[in-house]
């Protein structure tokens, strides 16, 4: 009742968009895939789930809170969010299991226009709900920039992964007007790492560890799906000369240093400084020169 109480009243203050958002709760989901995490699934069937109104509200608000933080002229287009906690995942032996749908699985796919949020651990938690809805979304606003500069294929990035993933974190920071999203295992911080050097010495092998020691913990490990996941994961990593750094902690030490350039110059001037590199379509690489690029045009 708290929850709906709060939604309906904001629904009361929202403005109405150009951009043509739907949230659809899918249930009886099956889907087969080469691999579990791929984002584009090779084939999928599902039926509508009408139980959870209270929750798909939730999303949408939290959903519209990001797309109001783009120029009017941008939030243009459709965009469906799928919400799913379990299914019947098929892999490439006919190997059929049913399974809950973890959080790391969640992923945007902007060349369809869909954000997946798959909640098996956050269906009690509102609060990261909120802040992955916004990261997610966070991610199709800057694509939706990315296509107005018609240099860049609709699908496509323009970004190095580590920047990607920062400005999202950065944007779900901003319209939850929150570092974190929690303590769990999948919420960042943007404020955890203090300089680029100590977030650069997290490697992706040991991110796959904390996720593989979390499951184990949750139960998803007795499941042969993520036992492969996890199993096919550290094998790729663990054959490379050299452990290569996570992209997530790198993007979100450059959430961070975007999160106090808001408490130095204001959340607007730093959005709009983001926007405008994105809206160039000029592909970027580096982190460090990124969040340089926009203290530039903040001090101009």
């Amino acid at each position: 009742m708290r929850i709906l109480t709060l939604i309906a009243g904001l629904f009361l203050t929202l403005p109405v968009f150009a951009m043509n958002l739907q949230v659809v709760t899918r249930k009886n989901l099956r889907f087969s895939n080469p691999n579990l995490q791929i984002t584009a699934r090779a084939s999928e069937t599902f039926e509508i789930d009408s139980s959870a109104p209270e929750y798909e509200a939730l999303v949408k608000e939290s959903a519209l809170k990001v797309i109001a933080l783009l120029p009017e002229q941008y939030q243009t287009g459709n965009l469906t969010i799928n919400i799913e906690s379990s299914g019947t995942f098929i892999d490439p032996t006919g190997f059929e299991e049913n399974i809950p749908l973890s959080v790391l699985l969640s992923v945007e796919m902007p060349e369809v226009n869909q954000i997946r949020i798959c909640n098996h651990e956050l269906k009690t938690d509102l609060i990261s709900t909120r802040s992955l809805v916004s990261h997610e979304v966070g991610h199709v606003i800057i694509s939706r920039l990315w296509d107005a500069s018609g240099k860049i294929e609709h699908g496509d990035w323009a970004w190095k992964k580590s920047i990607y993933e920062g400005v999202a974190d950065y944007i779900a920071a901003t319209a939850t007007n929150q570092t974190s999203g929690g303590t769990n295992w999948w919420d960042r911080d943007v404020l955890r790492y203090k300089s680029f050097e100590e977030a650069n010495k997290q490697t992706l092998l040991a991110t796959v560890e904390a996720v593989k020691a979390a499951y184990a913990k949750d139960g998803l490990l007795k499941f042969r799906s993520y036992q492969n996941l996890i199993s096919s994961l550290e094998a790729e990593l663990s054959e490379l000369p050299t452990p290569p750094a996570d992209s997530n902690a790198i993007g979100s030490w450059l959430a961070g240093q975007l999160w106090l350039l808001n408490q130095e110059y204001g959340k607007d001037k730093v959005l709009s400084a983001v926007f405008k590199i994105a809206l160039t379509g000029d592909k970027k690489s580096d982190p460090q020169a990124f969040v340089e690029e926009v203290r530039n045009l903040l001090t101009r």
